[in-house]
């Protein structure tokens, strides 16, 4: 694990950029990607997926003023899930929008993203 914990950062930073670069208006410092599963549990091998959901994109006064809160959010997580299938370090990549937390599963492959 010691050693993919760098390409995991590298990950989350390609991830935060992927999501200011579709969401310009939402300053970066505002974004943050959770991260589920294996990776938190600190299980994750080379070939694990990594289960993300983006949070900060849309405001909290938006959300409480939302009749369908859960629906914004998802809308969010599908243009972000869209625009993943144009990388070629992203190996799967799939949306789970009924999940209890709407995530993407993503498989990245290691050495296209590092390099």
């Amino acid at each position: 694990m010691k050693k993919m914990e760098p390409l995991r950062v590298l990950a989350y930073e390609k991830l935060v950029s992927l999501t200011k670069l579709t969401y310009p208006e939402v300053p970066k410092d505002k974004i943050e990607i959770k991260t589920f599963g294996s990776m938190i549990t600190k299980l994750a091998i080379d070939t694990s997926d990594m289960d993300i959901s983006v949070h900060g994109v849309i405001d909290e006064k938006e959300l409480a003023a939302s009749n369908n809160p859960r629906q914004l959010t998802v809308n969010i997580m599908e243009r972000i899930h869209e625009r993943l299938n144009s990388f070629d370090w992203v190996e799967a990549n799939h949306m789970i929008s009924s999940a209890t937390i709407p995530i993407i599963k993503l498989v990245i492959n290691l050495e296209k993203l590092n390099n």
